[in-house]
């Protein structure tokens, strides 16, 4: 079964198909949460960009999930009566893709390298699209075809300075803060490193590779 780009409709509906074999959530801009049909069942995932794959648990039917989720968010809203996509004839992207509705133009920030930060990579993004600098480091981007994939590399964060309220009271307090201030300032904080992700936005065609331009911070567009 394959529904019409961007067409909702609850999973019981979806899955009542025997061609749809893969749909998601599209509420959460920064997670998608994804059932997959297999051969005896079905396995949900939940998908963050930059993060690794992480297969939750493989059920036996939906009813099954249904249950799971009750037990497991007794807090969280009902997915059964949830909007889900079909992606099923969707191109193949990483396991880690985050899929998210076209809604007029994105917004990216492209970090420039520093002590701080460091991409290592560039930021490409495929399909036809205008880029322009609105404020440095921020790019709009504005697709044509009603669709986008961007592609962000792993950066490394490393942490900064840290912050210490000044005193305001006694001078014994001064004094201790003064010291956890040089403390702060000189202790090193483990690095973080978010990995390569791919965001795509809308249904791209199978030759979705065949436009691309890259971003980086080293070397950016005039500001407009």
């Amino acid at each position: 079964m394959s529904t019409e780009p961007f067409v909702l409709r609850t999973a019981d509906a979806l899955l009542a198909y025997p061609g749809c074999t893969h749909i998601i959530t599209m509420n959460n801009p920064n997670q998608n949460l994804h059932l997959e049909r297999l051969a005896n069942g079905l396995r949900f995932t939940a998908v963050s960009p930059g993060v690794a794959r992480h297969v939750f648990r493989e059920f036996a039917s939906l009813a099954s999930f249904y249950e799971f989720w009750d037990e497991m968010s007794p807090t969280a809203p009902d997915p059964r009566g949830a909007i889900w996509q079909d992606i099923t004839d969707y191109p193949i992207f990483s396991g880690d893709a985050l899929y998210l509705p076209l809604d007029g133009s994105i917004e990216l920030i492209v970090p420039r390298n520093s002590e701080q930060v460091t991409a290592h990579g560039l930021y490409v993004i495929y399909g036809p699209a205008d880029i322009s600098a609105t404020a440095p480091n921020t790019y709009r981007i504005t697709a044509s075809a009603g669709w986008l994939v961007i592609e962000q590399p792993a950066c490394t964060f490393r942490g900064g300075v840290r912050g210490v309220l000044r005193p305001t009271r006694n001078m014994l307090d001064r004094l201790r803060l003064k010291r956890e201030n040089y403390r702060l300032r000189r202790e090193e904080a483990p690095p973080v490193v978010r990995p390569k992700a791919t965001v795509v936005y809308g249904k791209p065609p199978e030759d979705w590779r065949a436009l691309s331009q890259s971003l980086s911070a080293d070397h950016p567009l005039p500001t407009v």
